[in-house]
């Protein structure tokens, strides 16, 4: 997965910060989910109905992290993981030399207070505990979103880069 584009935008919709081509960290259970998911149909893997972005605190990235390590997942003021469908979420182009999926724009409101220190940006299977970490992103700055403040996202996800 990469982060295309991040924007930390104020309350009139200004970019306060940007950045572009993030490459992630792709965890040991996201190799297990898609490789599963695609080849070994019986596996008892199914490709869920949706999956889910959010944002964390975490200060080191392993790959063999799970939703079990996430730490400072915001937990108030507007802040959820985003649904991204597996239908309709993303789109499959091929750019001249790979095919990839990429995103819809993805958006995180802060409302009634703020939220933050946030320095990743996480895909997952899962809206809780449960479900497969496919990969994160660390954002190169951390970043406080203080009320009527939002972060929008594009993100792509291919074989190669």
């Amino acid at each position: 997965m990469t982060i295309r584009e991040v924007i930390h935008h104020d309350k009139e919709g200004n970019a306060l910060w940007r950045a572009e081509n993030l490459s992630n960290q792709f965890h040991t259970q996201g190799q297990e989910f898609i490789l599963k998911a695609v080849f070994a149909g019986s596996s008892g893997v199914t490709i869920p109905t949706s999956y889910y972005v959010g944002l964390d605190n975490r200060s080191v990235i392993n790959q063999g992290d799970t939703l079990e390590n996430i730490v400072g997942e915001p937990t108030q003021f507007g802040y959820g993981r985003q649904v991204v469908s597996s239908q309709t979420g993303f789109g499959a182009v091929f750019d001249t030399v790979n095919w990839k999926v990429i995103s819809k724009t993805i958006v995180f409101n802060a409302t009634g207070g703020s939220w933050g220190l946030v320095r990743n940006a996480f895909l997952t299977t899962g809206s809780a505990v449960t479900g497969y970490l496919i990969s994160t992103v660390p954002l190169p700055s951390s970043r406080t979103v203080n009320n009527g403040e939002f972060f929008s996202f594009k993100m792509n996800l291919a074989l190669e880069d």
